[in-house]
């Protein structure tokens, strides 16, 4: 996830000519309680000389996500600095409505379990990696693991916003729209 969205800022940085600059590139564990929270705290503190902001925060996933929202509060931030998460959930989901989180990525939970299941069956009926990606007409990709490149299924992601929060997030079933303006 880190690399596509270093990808995309290079991208669009060869498109614009505009680069953008980095104030930080954390791993935060999301299981350490409070971590986003007192890391953007640190950087918001750090960035006092002229022309230095930050302007937008991805957090890769939501629990960081919802950190870095509350540092941002806490220095009144919340809303006019864009914070983009990973994966759906109602609180993100709020977050966005309310307007203190800009986006969040998923993968529709549909198009991920019909892609697992169909091809979990042709792998238990003997295909390989490389012709089960093929029958299924996904285009050939692999993933680096570490110790070698794996055939692999990348599913195109969903980008939800506050405009399309009925047709993505909703509609799969992630967030009850009773309990989204709640």
């Amino acid at each position: 996830v880190r690399a596509g969205a270093l990808r995309a800022i290079e991208d669009r940085t060869e498109r614009t000519g505009e680069e953008i600059p980095f104030i930080a590139d954390l791993y935060l564990d999301p299981k350490i309680l409070g971590e986003a929270r007192r890391q953007v705290i640190s950087l918001l503190d750090g960035t006092k000389s002229p022309g230095e902001r930050i302007g937008a925060i991805m957090a890769f996933n939501n629990e960081i996500a919802g950190g870095a929202i509350a540092a941002l509060e806490e220095r009144d931030l919340a809303g006019l600095v864009v914070v983009g998460g990973l994966g759906a959930d109602l609180a993100a989901c709020r977050r966005i409505i309310k307007g203190t989180q800009g986006v969040l990525v998923y993968t529709p939970p549909r198009k991920l379990s019909r892609a697992a299941v169909r091809a979990a069956v042709r792998l238990a009926a003997g295909m390989t990696p490389e012709s089960i990606i093929q029958s299924l007409k996904y285009p050939p990709r692999v993933v680096e693991n570490g110790y070698k490149k794996v055939p692999a299924i990348l599913l195109e992601p969903v980008v939800v916003s506050r405009s399309n929060m009925i047709e993505t997030a909703v509609l799969d079933g992630l967030c009850p729209i009773e309990e989204l303006y709640q």
